[in-house]
């Protein structure tokens, strides 16, 4: 069995390094890292893993047309899926780190019968000292790591409602892994999945499957991430309908008011916070949540 995963990214120097290597160590082979123009280094990054990677890494830049980006059949992925012909693809960003059971995907999937899988994630929190994945095969700095799984549907109107509130707890959508020879296209941030006509394939909840995301690190990266979705916005902004992606219009409009400093600091859990957190069962080991996630 051949596991692929496609990496979106933009602007991650320090996090697609450990990020490729939690793919290889839990059984991917080839990987599409899928950038956005990053300036950073990140592509430098991914240039000097090469020649070590167990499997074909490749490095392509976004498509001008966006819809490149959403369809297996495309310039951007057709080449790539042509060269490695997996059975399965993983879509997950660069601050996404997949643990799984007995660290071997390969063996969960091996007999899999549903054409795609949801994979939840779960937001670590966002403490005085963040976790910094360093780069290894080893998933216990993974395992190990805090996650917020007592989490809320949050939306715009609600933290207009109570500032108090923190987007860290926000409930994100699921990451897919699919079979390419079901699937043919995806809806905005590869959450759903369209076969040849156009209808919807349900994912199946993934048992065993999880991702540790790291939404939040530093100040430097969560204001170049702001930065980066304001130029995102500018070009496809039109494609998000309604309230599709309106946690990123919001801290556009609060940088722009020059609050993104106050909300960087508010998204932060001291000591206190943490402690009633984990009495209250609202975090966890991510080895615990794994295991439930097992069965």
């Amino acid at each position: 069995m051949r596991i692929a995963a496609i990496v979106g990214v933009k602007d991650e120097r320090d996090l697609i390094g450990p990020c490729l290597e939690r793919l290889w160590s839990v059984g991917i082979g080839p990987v599409l890292v899928l950038d956005d123009s990053s300036t950073d280094g990140t592509r430098e990054v991914v240039q000097s893993k090469m020649n070590s990677a167990p499997a074909e890494l490749a490095l392509v830049t976004f498509d001008p047309d966006f819809s490149a980006q959403l369809r297996f059949d495309s310039t951007v992925m057709r080449p790539f899926l042509s060269r490695n012909a997996p059975d399965w693809v993983l879509f997950t960003d660069a601050d996404e780190f997949l643990v799984c059971v007995r660290n071997d995907l390969r063996a969960r999937l091996e007999s899999e019968t549903a054409a795609a899988l949801a994979v939840e994630r779960y937001n670590v929190p966002f403490t005085a000292t963040p976790l910094r994945p360093v780069a290894g095969s080893s998933p216990m700095p993974f395992l190990d790591a805090e996650l917020i799984t007592s989490r809320q549907a949050l939306s715009r109107a609600l933290l207009a409602e109570d500032p108090g509130r923190r987007w860290i707890m926000h409930k994100i959508a699921p990451k897919l892994i699919c079979r390419p020879d079901h699937v043919v296209s995806f809806g905005l941030g590869w959450h759903t999945a369209f076969d040849a006509q156009g209808l919807h394939v349900p994912a199946v909840a993934a048992n065993g499957i999880l991702i540790v995301h790291l939404p939040l690190t530093t100040h430097e990266r969560f204001v170049r991430k702001v930065d980066s979705a304001r130029a995102f916005m500018a070009r496809w902004g039109h494609l998000y309908e309604g309230e599709a992606a309106w946690h990123w219009r919001r801290w556009i409009e609060l940088a722009d008011k020059g609050l993104i400093d106050a909300e960087f600091e508010n998204q932060r859990m001291d000591d206190a916070i943490l402690s009633d957190l984990r009495a209250a069962g609202a975090i966890e080991r991510a080895a615990a949540v794994l295991e439930r996630h097992t069965r």
